[in-house]
């Protein structure tokens, strides 16, 4: 890490997938009919990265955007293109260098927490699970 950003030496994200859900019949919703999440990662990425200089620490720091200029995907106000960056994104400041991210209330022994609604799964289940845990 220098000055402040990271660069990873594998794994690569596709961010151009549009994240789709078409429930089943009414009454019978789950599952649905169709399911294909958006972004997806090759055979190399994941999202945990060890900060040797930080005590070893091991963070989930997932790609909010892969191999585009940092113009095409100044959305500080909104209105992200989620052909360029994460379905999770709400805002992305390139300039201040900020990232505003969609999470979800949890909960962790009795105290209320954000959780990411980033989500890994094994091949099988990726379109699935991913679309869902995404909704």
């Amino acid at each position: 890490m220098l000055t402040g950003i990271s660069y990873f030496d594998a794994g690569t994200v596709n961010f151009a997938p549009e994240r789709k859900i078409i429930p089943g019949p009414p009454g019978h919703e789950f599952p649905p009919t169709f399911a294909t999440p958006g972004s997806v990662g090759d055979a190399n990425y994941g999202p945990l990265v060890k900060i040797v200089n930080a005590a070893n620490v091991i963070y989930n720091a997932p790609m909010v955007a892969f191999d585009v200029d940092a113009n095409a995907i100044s959305f500080p106000n909104g209105n992200v293109d989620y052909s360029k960056v994460h379905d999770q994104v709400v805002a992305i400041d390139p300039v201040n260098m900020t990232v505003t991210i969609n999470l979800i209330n949890g909960f962790s022994l009795g105290d209320r927490c954000g959780i990411s609604r980033w989500t890994q799964a094994s091949p099988w289940e990726r379109p699935l699970n991913t679309t869902l845990s995404l909704h």
